[in-house]
């Protein structure tokens, strides 16, 4: 009897949202630095840790194993987008996402979200915000009152909660 499992190049994860699934197709675009419409180990690698997955050498392999092209040893864009990324992408924990963005706004001085480390994410994103706006920003979300965002207090902003 033949096994119901579907290959990994024949199933389709539909459970990404649009947003998602264009984050990973611009992260394949950025690393196909040769623009033939596949990705090799080093741009492999690179792409799936531009979008925030800690892999190492040995999971890129298996993708590869998995996905690769005859005589290749490269990824497809769709293979890219359909399958290793979207499973990565649908399987992260939401809790763990927002601890990975709060830790994206700190630098090495720092041990929380004050000031500096507002500004620096604003004009990163090109947003014009006075150092009043920001202060109230902090002021508004600060708890503890110690002048910055520490993880919880980031957490119950990502939430929505107190």
């Amino acid at each position: 009897m033949a096994s119901m499992k579907a290959s990994p190049k024949s199933r389709k994860l539909n459970v990404l949202s649009e947003e998602s699934k264009k984050i990973i197709d611009d992260a394949f675009s950025v690393f196909d630095c040769n623009e033939d419409g596949f990705v090799d180990y080093y741009e492999l690698k690179a792409a799936i840790r531009a979008l925030g997955f800690p892999i190492r050498k040995e999971g890129v392999k298996k993708i590869l194993e998995a996905y690769d092209k005859p005589n290749g040893r490269k990824i497809s864009r769709r293979d890219f987008n359909d399958v290793p990324v979207a499973d990565m992408t649908a399987q992260r924990d939401p809790v763990d996402e927002m601890k990975y963005a709060y830790r994206l706004f700190l630098d090495e001085s720092s041990d929380g979200i004050a000031v500096p480390q507002l500004r620096k994410a604003a004009q990163a994103i090109n947003e014009n915000l006075t150092e009043e706006e920001m202060h109230g920003m902090i002021l508004e979300f600060d708890h503890d009152r110690d002048e910055k965002i520490n993880e919880q207090e980031f957490l119950a902003i990502m939430l929505d909660a107190d």
